[in-house]
């Protein structure tokens, strides 16, 4: 609980978005070998790796922090792509990326190469923003 206050007040002095629950998380994974961090939040990711970086947590964070565009390349691997924007697009407060990954607003079907593709866009993005924390690659 100390580092997860640390982490939050450190972050809250610089003006970064990282909330008390990604602090949390973030503090039990870097305590925790097997422990990653699931966040569908994208600033706090960007917030994180400098927040790390600064308070000297970049080892014990590095490559734990999973993206939910990673989750859902993952899930796709499993489940057929219209199944799953059936279920995407179904959600009323759907992330603005899943949205157009899943293309919501569109009726089109999405097909697997477009779906991977825009999620593959999105995590390589946050992956700029977010080097040393982000799990390497596409998949979890």
């Amino acid at each position: 609980m100390e580092l997860a206050a640390g982490l939050e007040t450190f972050a809250q002095e610089r003006g970064v978005p990282l909330d008390s629950g990604e602090s949390l998380i973030a503090a039990v994974a870097a305590s925790r070998a097997s422990a990653s961090l699931l966040t569908g939040d994208k600033r706090a990711i960007e917030a994180l790796e400098d927040v790390s970086n600064a308070l000297g947590l970049t080892a014990q964070l590095a490559g734990k922090v999973v993206c939910l565009e990673q989750l859902m390349a993952s899930i796709g691997l499993l489940r057929h792509p219209v199944e799953l924007q059936t279920l995407v697009c179904a959600e009323v407060g759907v992330d603005g990326a899943m949205g157009m990954a899943f293309r919501c607003r569109s009726k089109a079907e999405v097909d697997a190469e477009a779906l991977f593709e825009a999620l593959r866009s999105y995590i390589d993005y946050l992956r700029s923003r977010a080097p040393m924390l982000l799990l390497p690659g596409y998949f979890i």
